[in-house]
């Protein structure tokens, strides 16, 4: 399998006007870790890509299986205007942008998972860990993505998902993260002006587990259980526990199907 190419991406960005500090690797620990070290004041603007991570990891310091070539890691920076306050809910746009893609380059039967996973027939594709710098007055968003596209067939067992069967591979990976930068430019400033309610509707629509009786864990241990019932118009996770409509808000807690 080929490598990430600087070049290809490269031109993928300039293909849709996207102007960033690009640094493509082969190997590191974390593309969030190697962007949090490195982002400056005066670099903000950049994009950490890697062929393989060898510390990769999710959210609640989670692993994050990361073979080597086949699939996508990439990082990127974005800084906060002064006046946005609740940022909370971006993991939930950042799985939106990320879904509105996918399904654009005729990816199938893709949903999401609050807060910060996309799932292809119930099994997970992408996942998004963010990350805050605050350097001097300015808040720096460190964004991490990663995509399954070709993984191995001894990956762990059949809890992952890739998009190698829609025809798209490797090759394309370049592309991919090009059009992830682009539709995440177009998307954010309407984020940071209006805040999440006005992808409410849009997140719930592709909501993976909406209906389904559910279970909230906090460290392991099961804190709530009733029907997920969508998102409010702050990204909170609503549960139906019983009688009382419970809203949870995104932070140290993961969503499991309750199979009791």
């Amino acid at each position: 399998m080929s490598e990430l190419s600087k070049i290809r991406l490269e031109n993928e960005l300039a293909k849709l006007g996207i102007s960033r500090q690009l640094y493509v690797f082969k190997k590191v620990d974390s593309t969030n870790r190697w962007l949090v070290d490195n982002l400056t004041a005066d670099s903000s603007a950049m994009v950490c890509v890697a062929n393989e991570q060898t510390a990769g990891s999710g959210r609640s310091g989670r692993d994050w299986y990361s073979p080597p070539v086949g699939n996508i890691y990439f990082s990127y920076s974005v800084t906060l205007a002064p006046d946005v306050q609740d940022f909370s809910p971006l993991s939930l746009v950042i799985g939106l942008v990320v879904l509105r893609v996918l399904t654009m380059i005729g990816v199938t039967d893709v949903a999401l998972k609050w807060p910060n996973d996309i799932l292809r027939n119930n099994k997970k594709l992408a996942g998004i860990l963010i990350e805050v710098k605050t350097i001097g007055r300015e808040r720096i968003m460190v964004i991490g993505i990663g995509i399954n596209v070709f993984m191995p067939a001894n990956s762990e067992g059949s809890q992952w998902a890739d998009i190698a069967d829609t025809g798209l591979g490797v090759d394309d990976r370049e592309r991919i993260i090009a059009l992830i930068l682009a539709e995440s430019e177009s998307v954010l400033p309407v984020f940071f002006e209006y805040g999440f309610e006005r992808f409410k509707s849009e997140w719930n629509t592709a909501d993976a587990w909406a209906g389904e009786l559910v279970q909230i864990l906090d460290h392991g241990n099961a804190v709530v259980s009733g029907i997920e019932s969508g998102v409010d118009e702050s990204g909170r996770l609503m549960v139906l526990s019983d009688t009382r409509l419970l809203k949870i808000h995104t932070g140290d807690l993961s969503l499991r199907k309750n199979h009791d």
